[in-house]
Formats: structure tokens, C-alpha cells, sequence
């Protein structure tokens, strides 16, 4: 039973024992435990600070990327709404000028036709008065007694400008 029941001076020097040793660990011990606890408690807390901050700086990156490709989107929609803008400006200045230009084209033909139509008329008009003077020179070189010769030297002058 000893061992349940310890004697008084074994429970003194038990209780002196550890009042040393908690005075030691008091004085040398725990101040640096605590330091310790202190500055991992610390560095916990400043990884943790860390890692809020770098989160938030990844969803601002991720928003700014987001924000990139929309603006990227946009733009390339952009552009091709404005080549397609100029396609379409494009090939109605083409189709204006090649209507300005087959009008010109048929202006020009249609001057040169009434140039040459009129040419025609003046080398037709010019044939007739050559003619109409031969016929006259004929006729005046002549003797004509009655109508019927007249007819026929008219008829022969005739025969012979065709």
C-alpha cells in the first residue's frame, strides 16, 4: 500500500522538485516556448495575409484578363464589321464607276455615231450637188429638141454616177 499512499516527505520533496523545475521552465523554459509559439504564430498569421493577398491579386489578374478578351472580342467584332463596311462601300464605288464609265463609253459612241452620220449626209450631199451639176452640164451641152431626149440624157447621166 506504500506505493498508493506515499509518506510525507517523499510528497515534500516531489512537490519541491517541481516547484525547481517549474521555476527553471518558468524563468529559462517557457519564455522561449512562448517565443517560438510567438513567432510561428506570427509567420502563420503573415502566410496567411499572404495568401489572402495573392488570391486577391490572382482574381484582379483573372478579372483583367477576362476584361482583355471581352475587349479583344469586342474589338475583332469591330474590325470586321468595319471590313465588311468597306466592302460593301467598296464595290458600290466600283459599280458607281463602272456605270460612269459605260456611260461615258456610250456617250462617246453615240457622238462618234452622229459624227460619222453626219459625214455620211455631207458626202451624200456633196454626191447629189456633184451629180445634180453633171446632170445640168449635160443637159445644157445638149441640143434638146424635145422632152423625150431630155428624159433620156437625165436617164444616161443617172446610169452613170451609179
Amino acid at each position: 500500500m506504500s506505493l498508493f499512499t506515499p509518506d510525507f516527505g517523499l510528497l515534500f520533496w516531489m512537490v519541491l522538485c517541481f516547484g525547481i523545475v517549474l521555476a527553471v521552465l518558468a524563468k529559462w523554459g517557457f519564455p522561449v516556448i512562448l517565443q517560438a509559439v510567438n513567432s510561428r504564430k506570427a509567420f502563420i498569421e503573415d502566410s496567411l495575409e499572404q495568401a489572402r493577398s495573392a488570391r486577391e491579386s490572382l482574381e484582379q489578374l483573372e478579372q483583367q484578363r477576362l476584361a482583355t478578351v471581352q475587349k479583344a472580342h469586342e474589338e475583332s467584332t469591330q474590325i470586321l464589321k468595319d471590313a465588311q463596311q468597306q466592302k460593301a462601300q467598296i464595290l458600290a464605288q466600283a459599280k458607281d464607276e463602272a456605270q460612269l464609265l459605260g456611260q461615258r463609253m456610250m456617250e462617246d459612241t453615240k457622238a462618234e455615231l452622229n459624227r460619222q452620220r453626219e459625214q455620211v449626209v455631207k458626202e451624200m450631199r456633196q454626191q447629189t450637188i456633184d451629180m445634180a451639176l453633171k446632170i445640168a452640164a449635160g443637159v445644157m451641152k445638149e441640143e434638146l429638141k424635145d422632152q423625150e431626149a431630155q428624159r433620156k440624157t437625165i436617164e444616161r447621166a443617172l446610169e452613170m454616177n451609179d
